[in-house]
């Protein structure tokens, strides 16, 4: 019987050609570079790092995307809070604002600790 079997041995595309003697159980074969399965296989690998490149630039951008967005969001928090804050101590310190000028606060600062207040 003669035979031929494609298969990867080692990393390697080849293809085993030999005969078999079935009465006698014995043979001669040889193993050959498969330059046909070895160019697909190759177009195959070529094509699946190609995919996961992909997944990972697109995961990078979206990765950019967020932490643009939460530094976004987090520079016009401080904004709101740094405006809120000036026009709380403005009120606070008889600056001006809604409230009566030159008053004395209703109550301890409180940025002042907890010891210190009353």
């Amino acid at each position: 019987v003669h035979l031929r079997s494609h298969f990867i041995m080692n990393g390697v595309c080849v293809r085993w050609r030999g005969w078999i003697d079935l009465d006698r159980l014995e043979g001669i074969g040889c193993l050959e570079f498969d330059e046909k399965a070895a160019a697909i296989e190759d177009a195959m690998l070529r094509d699946q790092i190609e995919r996961y490149n992909q997944r990972l630039r697109d995961f990078d951008e979206k990765q950019r995307a967020y932490r643009q967005q939460q530094e976004r969001l987090d520079s016009e928090l401080d904004v709101r809070h740094a405006h809120a804050h000036a026009g709380h101590a403005a009120q606070r310190h008889g600056l001006g604002g809604h409230g009566h000028a030159g008053a004395a606060p209703a109550g301890p600062h409180p940025h002042l600790p907890m010891q210190y207040r009353a």
